[in-house]
């Protein structure tokens, strides 16, 4: 959100303020039962989060200012962010997945005002179609690569499958059915690498190789009970209602029970293609907090937690939509506003 969309917004309290402190002095005390007891009007508490999601777009905006004039490689950027230059692999896998999903999902946290991550976005969503996105051999199955140095490295890490659900939950505000069917193609693609190993658990990294399709990389057979896989099958199914996202769910929860379950609680293994598996005996909060999450979600109502009014950071916090007379409660689908560019 850049200082010109501030100047427009309702007057807010002194910058010298903190939201805490507006809190404090907009508060009111009343006596219950003997006891003091703080009160305070709902106006209030939409003020609260207002003025830390100002502060957040602020700081945000700056970094996002700055990124934007960088060289890029169409819209896509390095992985490495340096005081005066970029450096690094551009991937969507470790170090660069959050960067793209927070590109689209900061325009709809804003109610689709802020229009900057938005043609960021869409710029990088071309970038991977024209650079990234590439075919395996002999099943045609779509997958996102990788690039170093101007060569293609043909990996892909389980990161990049928080993708699917991005791209349909951007046809979901703005239909655009080739993104849709690249969303679908590249969700085939994260299950295929959950079904076809002997635990039918998926591995940290797979590799792409001609007459192969994916292939194992012995380096990287672990699975971290990671959420990402699950996070698009959950949008994917309340985008699209189609009934083998719940089963491949299904298949996936069931094969955290049968080979990742111990007597207190739930163990990563070291080795996706070992049946039975050998435990690494860490279980990453990011199991409870996110896969654990989306995978209730999959499995509930559209009403819980709606994502036209919530929108999951990377941690699975679900954050309100925000609207500055609605007080975060604004829909994603809004008819007031203009649709945007729908290139793939």
């Amino acid at each position: 959100m850049s200082i010109s969309k501030l100047a427009r917004l309702p007057s807010l309290a002194p910058p010298a303020l903190s939201a805490n402190s507006v809190l404090s002095s907009w508060s009111s005390k009343r006596s219950v039962n003997g006891q003091d007891t703080v009160t305070m009007p709902n106006w209030c508490i939409c003020y609260y989060y207002i003025v830390h999601f100002l502060i957040c777009a602020l700081q945000a905006d700056s970094v996002l200012n700055w990124i934007a004039v960088q060289p890029n490689v169409d819209g896509l950027f390095p992985s490495l962010f340096f005081k005066n230059h970029l450096k690094g692999k551009v991937t969507l896998g470790a170090r660069g997945d959050s960067f793209y999903e927070y590109l689209l999902k900061e325009w709809l946290l804003t109610g689709r005002r802020d229009t900057l991550p938005r043609e960021l976005y869409d710029a990088s969503v071309n970038g991977i179609a024209s650079r990234l996105l590439l075919r395996s051999t002999p099943s045609l199955l779509l997958y996102v690569a990788e690039l170093e140095d101007n060569q293609i490295v043909h990996k892909m890490d389980h990161l990049v499958c928080f993708l699917p659900g991005v791209l349909a939950l951007d046809h979901l505000v703005v239909p655009n059915a080739t993104r849709l069917a690249v969303s679908r193609e590249l969700m085939e693609t994260c299950f295929h690498l959950y079904s076809r190993t002997a635990t039918r658990l998926a591995p940290e990294i797979a590799k792409f190789r001609p007459l192969a399709d994916a292939v194992d990389d012995s380096q990287s057979m672990h699975n971290l009970l990671r959420p990402e896989t699950v996070e698009s099958l959950f949008i994917l199914w309340r985008v699209t209602k189609e009934q083998k996202y719940r089963l491949w769910g299904e298949n996936i929860f069931r094969a955290f029970e049968r080979h990742s379950q111990t007597a207190f609680g739930f163990s990563g293994v070291k080795n996706v293609q070992q049946d039975p598996p050998e435990w690494n005996n860490e279980m990453p909060s990011f199991f409870l907090a996110e896969t654990l999450k989306y995978l209730y979600l999959l499995f509930s109502e559209d009403d819980i937690l709606p994502i036209q009014q919530f929108v999951f950071n990377t941690e699975a916090h679900p954050l309100p939509v925000f609207n500055s007379t609605r007080c975060g409660r604004g829909p994603l689908l809004d008819d007031s506003l203009s649709p945007v560019n729908d290139e793939l």
